[in-house]
């Protein structure tokens, strides 16, 4: 059984273009994204990979007040872009570490860090993001603040927070025998 379905998209007639600058980093495998601020409904958000010379562009767009960012939530460093009635060009970047904040996931009987443990971004701007945790208390970067994290660990309930921003132990149930 076959079945084929026709469909327009409509693409907005603005650009977004720019570059990302800051000597400690390589741009292999970073990825800018234009998160639409100003729109009704369901968020919208593009991505694009950075080149070899760390430019980006994006297409497509339609008017509106966007945030610009690496999409990478250990950078802190954000942009706000208005595209009104042209495309946009010269929305460079320069990068910073995010500030961080103590952040661990313990075995809630014994209050002791779980060999290994991680939590998920469940929506908003940095949705898939997942910190991994090892042994030890480690740190999560605030731009993560006021998001919804589920974090879970082999043999444990997965528990989901919204975290504060300030630093943090979750503690994890173990799985009933």
């Amino acid at each position: 059984m076959a079945s084929e379905t026709d469909f327009d998209i409509r693409l907005g007639p603005f650009a977004l273009t720019g570059t990302v600058s800051n000597e400690n980093m390589r741009f292999m495998n970073y990825a800018v994204q234009a998160r639409l601020i100003s729109g009704s409904g369901e968020e919208v958000v593009f991505r694009d990979f950075i080149d070899s010379r760390g430019a980006y562009r994006f297409d497509g767009l339609e008017a509106g007040r966007y945030v610009v960012s690496l999409a990478w939530p250990r950078y802190g460093t954000t942009r706000e872009i208005t595209i009104a009635g042209a495309s946009v060009e010269n929305a460079n970047l320069r990068p910073t570490p995010s500030d961080t904040r103590e952040f661990g996931v313990l075995d809630a009987e014994s209050g002791e860090p779980l060999p290994s443990a991680s939590c998920r971004v469940e929506d908003g701007v940095w949705a898939g993001f997942r910190a991994y945790f090892d042994d030890e208390m480690g740190e999560l970067p605030t731009t993560l603040k006021d998001d919804y994290l589920t974090c879970s660990s082999r043999g444990y309930q997965p528990v989901r927070i919204r975290w504060d921003g300030e630093p943090l132990a979750v503690k994890l149930v173990r799985d009933a025998p």
